[in-house]
């Protein structure tokens, strides 16, 4: 039958060229792809690059400001806390200890200051407490200002960092629409990766996923976005800037700088007035918790007295001791178990009385 075999051969060569066509435009589909998708990847990093500098801008500038009142906090003679503290605040002890600043007041573990003669728990609270008042009203006091005539690492790191932020606002504003425009195009030109899927797909659905490839093909060709994403991807970088440069831009546009960094100033001052508010808020409570602990405490030694007379009394004994100041006592005599015994009857439990907020 020559005439079935020869109808069969041109429907096999037709099979087989509608085979291969999809196969070579897949790979070629799935190479311009894997470029745009770098292309898109690059241009999604300087996409967040500006949030996450506006996070390390904030980070540098609280630095700076940290260093600032320290500093101040140092200038500070440790008599000033009288004003905050109260007249009965014995300072002079603590000046003589080695403490003259509010800073050496405030940086040393507690137990540093209780070890000066003549310094117990409370003063040590009371003095901790002024010194911290004093240095968040010191905090709010701080405006940080770049000193060109003193420059140092960490205000050119800021400085590095300011210009990060305008480099990636920059690109920012020319990528954001470059990646919502591929995004559907890659999602549509996908099927034209995969010759398995072209080849059992409709005519309609190849050439959507054709016309989205060429798309891709014509950005690529056109060179403009590649050469923007290529440009842009130094500058969102702090390291590469020098510091001449840097600080040649801020004395030509030391306002304009300025601006920048008081927007970052007030963030920051936000940020440090809520975590005053909320050690405020702490030590409060803590004061309030040692209060009720104190009051209570004080009812149950009450208890403990009245206990201990009673008995006294209904022994006829003349002397009652803590047994801390006791090393050998006879059995008799031991009276601590009757007395925890009346003080349970008396006051089985001790409410701590705290405020009502």
């Amino acid at each position: 039958m020559p005439g079935l075999s020869g109808w069969t051969t041109s429907v096999l060569d037709a099979m087989i060229d509608d085979v291969t066509t999809p196969k070579q435009t897949a790979s070629g589909a799935r190479a311009v792809l894997a470029s745009v998708q770098d292309l898109a990847s690059r241009a999604v990093v300087l996409l967040a690059a500006p949030n996450a500098l506006r996070d390390r801008a904030l980070h540098q500038l609280e630095i700076l400001k940290n260093a600032e009142v320290d500093a101040r906090l140092r200038e500070k003679p440790v008599t000033v806390l009288r004003e905050v503290a109260g007249r009965g605040v014995r300072l002079g002890v603590l000046e003589q200890a080695g403490f003259r600043s509010v800073a050496d007041v405030l940086h040393a573990p507690e137990y540093q200051l209780d070890r000066v003669p003549g310094v117990g728990p409370q003063t040590v609270e009371e003095v901790r407490r002024a010194a911290q008042m004093v240095a968040v009203q010191v905090q709010r006091d701080v405006r940080f200002r770049f000193d060109p005539d003193h420059r140092n690492a960490a205000q050119t790191q800021l400085l590095a960092i300011l210009a990060a932020v305008r480099a990636a606002d920059a690109a920012a504003t020319e990528l954001r629409q470059f990646v919502a425009h591929i995004k559907p195009l890659v999602a549509e030109a996908e099927r034209a990766g995969n010759w398995v899927a072209m080849f059992f797909s409709r005519r309609s659905r190849k050439d959507s996923a054709l016309e989205a490839l060429a798309k891709l093909e014509a950005i690529l060709a056109d060179g403009r976005l590649q050469q923007t994403v290529e440009d842009r991807e130094p500058g969102v970088d702090p390291r590469t800037y020098s510091p001449e440069a840097l600080w040649h831009g801020y004395v030509n546009d030391a306002a304009g700088v300025s601006d920048q960094t008081a927007v970052f100033d007030q963030k920051v001052r936000a940020l440090q007035k809520r975590m005053s508010d909320a050690q405020g808020a702490l030590q409060n409570r803590t004061r309030n918790l040692d209060r009720a602990f104190a009051e209570a405490s004080g009812k149950i030694e009450q208890a403990m007295l009245q206990a201990s007379v009673e008995v006294a009394q209904e022994r006829s004994y003349v002397l009652v001791l803590d047994k801390a100041q006791v090393v050998v006592v006879q059995s008799q005599l031991e009276i601590t178990g009757e007395i925890l015994k009346r003080v349970n009857q008396r006051l089985p439990t001790v409410p701590l009385q705290l405020p009502a907020n």
